[in-house]
Parts: structure tokens; sequence; C-alpha cells
């Protein structure tokens, strides 16, 4: 707010004065621009352009843009500027924003914006003309996005955008631990498999009920162990779209409630799953693998005594609301399963590393690698997922996958 009141003292022109007009209610009531297209609407219009839009990486293509009615009717077929890694890295070191000429009729007016959590992105006004912005517009530009980042950075209260663009920055982590993941994995793999071959191989060799039997019992065990972890690394980090599938939602889900509590465990178990729900584009098996590591989760989640609560339904979901998820959502129809534990919720420590870091839990037996299966076997399957922490406690983690051609063939959408 300060650097903005200092450049307007500097005597900047009337289109400067009101985009720095706008940077101060960013900061002032974020949530009075909640959604992406009144955001992008008013700063087309605080810098009389023909639109504005914001582009994220690792690609940097546009993630939303809004093009004035009447003042422009350009389709851009070039190449956006800052999709070259040397353009990117040249608006990240900016501290104002810069100009480019897009062919020989286009111009735009790029600038970069970060807050603390997220990877940044780049904000930009076009309009009709190749000639470069002048006076204090790109300096104005450049505290526009700043501000932006700061009310991005607000907790609680941060606008819609703020929230979608964050959960683009975790995707686009994921994709990067995934990609070394699914290296060490199948590396790691590869060596475990020899020391089982070697291990059953040498089973007929030791005698029986001999201290040496007992070794190799436990090399054995433990190599096991390792290939099971090592495969829980590989359904995360799968990158590949899964072949065709189709599961019944109803049916699984009223299966596995038919399966015994965890142990030491004194859990009541609230859902509402319609018997009409479309069949979801995913094999049985691995709807099966996603829900167990969520209804495991809630379990530990509850403590000794709780309730979990499942519900599922069929909803179109559109290209705003495919950015609250994780994972490779297209809009269309869906069916939505949700699982709500009532234990603590979510500290805010843990939800900042959540879908980011690729931490694991120090409890005995366990791992913590059930959100990170669940998400790559529903990404696998081009759905999404999201996590909900509640403020008088309890966790809901929120799954939606396409439904089936087949499916989508009979029931009916709630909308």
């Amino acid at each position: 707010m300060k650097q903005a009141e200092n450049t307007a003292a500097c005597g900047c022109g009337e289109g400067s004065a009101r985009a720095l007009q706008l940077a101060g209610r960013i900061i002032a009531k974020p949530e009075a621009l909640d959604s992406h297209e009144g955001l992008l609407t008013q700063i087309a219009e605080a810098f009389d352009a023909s639109g504005a839009g914001l582009a994220a990486g690792p690609n940097w293509q546009p993630l939303w843009r809004h093009v004035t009615p009447g003042r422009s009717n350009t389709k851009v077929e070039a190449a956006w500027p800052w999709s070259l890694p040397q353009t990117a890295a040249e608006l990240r070191n900016s501290r104002v924003a810069r100009s480019y000429a897009i062919g020989e009729r286009f111009g735009v007016l790029a600038a970069w914006g970060q807050h603390e959590t997220a990877d940044g992105w780049i904000l930009w006004v076009e309009r009709d003309s190749p000639r470069p912005w002048e006076g204090w517009t790109p300096e104005a530009l450049g505290v526009v996005a700043a501000c932006m980042a700061r009310a991005a950075s607000a907790e609680p209260g941060a606008p819609s955008w703020a929230a979608q663009l964050e959960c683009l920055a975790r995707r686009q982590r994921l994709d990067e631990i995934a990609q070394v993941v699914r290296k060490l994995a199948h590396d790691f793999g590869n060596v475990l498999t020899s020391i089982l071959g070697f291990a059953e191989l040498s089973r007929a060799l030791v005698p029986a009920g001999s201290p040496v039997q007992r070794y190799q019992a436990e090399l054995h065990k433990a190599a096991t162990a390792g290939a099971s972890w090592t495969q829980q690394l590989q359904q995360f980090a799968r990158n590949d779209t899964a072949p065709g599938g189709s599961a019944n939602v109803s049916q699984l889900l009223r299966d596995m409630y038919a399966l015994p509590q965890p142990t030491g465990k004194h859990l009541s178990f609230d859902w509402s799953v319609p018997a009409n729900l479309p069949r979801v584009a995913i094999d049985t098996d691995s709807l099966s693998l996603v829900m167990h590591a969520l209804l495991h989760n809630a379990a530990e989640a509850s403590g000794r005594e709780g309730t979990i609560r499942t519900t599922a339904q069929a909803r179109e979901l559109g290209a705003a609301s495919c950015l609250d998820y994780l994972g490779r959502l297209n809009p269309g129809r869906v069916v939505e399963l949700s699982v709500q534990d009532s234990g603590e919720g979510i500290g805010d420590g843990v939800r900042r590393r959540l879908f980011r870091d690729l931490f694991l839990t120090t409890r005995a037996r366990k791992r913590g690698m059930g959100l990170a299966i669940a998400y790559g076997l529903v990404a696998a399957h081009n759905g999404g997922i999201k996590l909900e922490t509640h403020t008088h406690g309890g966790t809901t983690v929120r799954i939606v996958l396409p439904v089936s051609p087949e499916g989508d063939s009979c029931g009916q959408c709630n909308r």
C-alpha cells in the first residue's frame, strides 16, 4: 500500500492512478474481488486494456484470460512471450512489468507475481497494438501483481482465485516429486527383485531349523515389505493415463462397509450413497485402493471412538471448479465421493505441506502414503482430490472421477 501511495505522489498519469487505486482495493478488501473473472475485468478496465490474464507454469500457458467485450477480437496464434524459459526468468527477476509484441498488431505488458507458498504466476494486460507501454504503467502493473501476491497470502480470507493458484502450484510440485520418485522406485524395485529371487533360491540350501534359516526368513520378510513399499511409491508416481475401466461406486462402497472395523476401534459409520449412481471411469481394484486409503486415514484420525461419514453424488463439474482439485480433471459429468472423519482436523503447518512435500509418518508400521496413493490413482484416471478441514474439527477428503461412457448413458446427474 505504501508503494502505491509513493508512486501516486510522483505524478503518474490517470491510467496508472486507476491501477494503483485498484491495487489498494485488492489489499484492503480482497474478498470483494473473489473470482478471477471479476479480478481480471477490473484489471483490464484500470489499465484501459483490451484484456487481461494470468499464466502459470510449468509451460506458462494462459490459465485465465479475459477479453473486454467490443475492445478486441484478437486470437493469439503465436506463442506467448513467457513460454520461452529466458523470458519467464526475465519476468521473475524484474520488479516492474515488461512490454512484449506478439506479431504486428498485438502487444502485452506482463509482470511476475508470487506469494510465499506458491511457485509464481504471470499477470498481463493486452491491447491491439505492438507499441511499448509507456509512463508509469509498467510500475503500476508490478504494484498490482505484488498486491495480488499479498492478498493471496492472507489466512484466513484469501480469495478463491488465490486458492486455485495455490492448488495449481501444488499440482506442479507433485508432478516434479513424481518424476524423481518414479525413477527411484523403478531402480529400487529392480534391486529388491534380485534380493527376493536369490532369497527364494537359497531356501532349499539352508538346513531346516538352523539359525541361518531364521536369518534368511527375516531377510525375505524385509525384502517383501520393501517391495510392497516400492509398489506404493509407484502407485503415487504413475504418469500415464490408466487404460479404460468401469466401476460401480454404490456396490463397491456397500462391500467395503461390510469389512470389519480396525482393531481396537469403536467407530460408527454414517453413509449416504445412492444405489443408482452412474459407473465411473476407473477399474474396481484401483477405486478400492483409493477408498481403502481414505477410510483407513479417517479411522486413524477419529481415534478410538468417532464417526466416519461417507457420501457420494453425481454432479456436473465446470472448468472453474476443476481448478479446486489436485489431479488431471476435465469439465463434465463426475461422481464425487467424500469421506469425513471426526478427528481434530489438520493443523496449519501440516496443511501447508500436504500434497506439497512428500513427508512420512514416524508412527510404527505406518508410512503416511495413503493420500499420495489416492492422488496418484485418481489423477491417472483423470480425476481429482481435495481436502477440507473444518473449524470445529474433522477433515473431509473429496475425490471426483469422470463418469464412464457406459455410465453416461444411464442415470441422472444432480445439478
